[in-house]
C-alpha cells in the first residue's frame, strides 16, 4: 500500500494514512492504495482523477475527511485492479456524454466494453431502497443507453468491496 500513497500528493497523504484510515477501515484503505499504484503501473486512463479524488477527499473546505467520497475512490482501485480485471482495465472514472442525457462517468470500462460499477459495501447497503435506488437505476439506464450508441454489449456488472458481484442488465 505504501506505493499507493506515494501517489497521493504530500499534503494529502499525512491526513489520508491517519484520519482517513479511521474512517474508512484499514482493509479497505490498504487495497484501494495497493489497486491505485497497479492501475498507475499500467498507466490505466483516469488514474490522474481517481488520485485526485482521493486528495480531494480528504483535503477539502470542511477540513472534515469526506468519508463517501473516500469510500467510493478507494473502492473503484482496489476493484479495478483485482486479478480478473486489472489485464483488461482501459479507464476508470471515464467521463462519458450521452445524447439527451446530462453527463455521467463510467467507473470502470474494460477492454471488450463491459462497464463495471465499483460500489463499497455500505453503498450497496443503503442502496435498496427509496431514492438511492432510484438514483442507482438511473445510472444503470444512462450506461445501458451508452453502450447502445457504441453498439456494445458487453453489459454492466455491480461489483462491491465485499465480493458482491452482480450482472446487470442495463435497460
Amino acid at each position: 500500500a505504501s506505493e499507493g500513497a506515494k501517489l497521493i500528493p504530500t499534503n494529502a497523504r499525512n491526513k489520508l494514512i491517519e484520519e482517513g484510515t479511521q474512517k474508512v477501515g484499514k482493509e479497505l484503505m490498504e487495497r484501494g492504495l495497493e489497486g491505485l499504484a497497479k492501475l498507475k503501473q499500467k498507466n490505466v486512463e483516469g488514474i490522474d482523477e481517481l488520485i485526485n479524488d482521493i486528495s480531494k477527499a480528504v483535503l477539502n473546505k470542511s477540513e472534515q475527511v469526506n468519508v463517501g467520497n473516500l469510500k467510493g475512490a478507494l473502492a473503484h482501485a482496489e476493484i479495478a485492479a483485482r486479478p480478473e480485471y486489472i489485464d483488461n482495465v482501459i479507464a476508470v472514472k471515464k467521463q462519458i456524454q450521452i445524447t439527451g442525457v446530462k453527463g455521467t462517468d463510467i467507473d470502470i470500462l474494460l477492454k471488450d466494453g463491459k462497464i463495471v460499477e465499483a460500489k463499497n459495501s455500505y453503498e450497496l447497503a443503503t442502496m435498496g431502497k427509496g431514492s438511492e435506488l432510484d438514483r442507482f437505476r438511473e445510472q444503470i439506464s444512462k450506461l445501458g443507453l451508452y453502450q447502445k450508441q457504441h453498439n456494445v454489449s458487453a453489459g454492466v456488472e455491480v461489483v462491491s468491496t465485499q465480493g458482491f458481484s452482480s450482472e446487470v442488465i442495463a435497460e
